[in-house]
């Protein structure tokens, strides 16, 4: 998925440690910051000075029809998302709407993406503290037989 998205998508998408207390931190440093993990947790945050900056160019008519709905868009999909918590239920909405927006099916969707295999699971050790990582914990360093 970091592949896609560096690659195909050409966005920023810091790694950080595992866990949602570990992405919220970092997705607070975008205006828009969106964060996800595999098991499904995540959200998309919004800046409030963004939102405050929609409003007012909104407000202010100086925008061009496609910008006013661009704005709008972007105004209902910050309200739709629980920013606080994250929520399944909202999060498939979202979805649901930028598909009906974009003219997309969830085939048309399920195909921009190709899953690489993958696998995970659990193993027990002696000392765990004996194997290091990276600061975004996506490589060890040590033991070097690991590598």
């Amino acid at each position: 998925s970091m592949d896609f998205l560096k690659n195909t998508m050409k966005l920023d998408a810091p790694l950080t440690k595992t866990g949602v207390k570990h992405l919220h931190h970092v997705a607070l440093n975008y205006d828009i910051g969106i964060y996800f993990e595999a098991n499904g947790h995540g959200t998309a945050l919004f800046r409030p000075d963004v939102i405050s900056r929609l409003e007012k160019a909104k407000l202010e008519g100086n925008l061009q029809e496609s910008e006013i709905s661009s704005v709008d868009k972007l105004l209902t999909f910050s309200s739709l998302i629980n920013q606080a918590t994250g929520d399944a239920m909202a999060d498939a909405l979202a979805v649901e709407a930028i598909l009906y927006l974009e003219k997309m099916t969830i085939t048309d969707w399920s195909k921009l993406y190709e899953d690489l295999p993958s696998r995970q699971l659990k193993v027990t050790v002696a000392d765990r503290t004996a194997i290091k990582t990276i600061a975004d914990e996506s490589k060890t360093t040590a033991p070097e037989a690991l590598q």
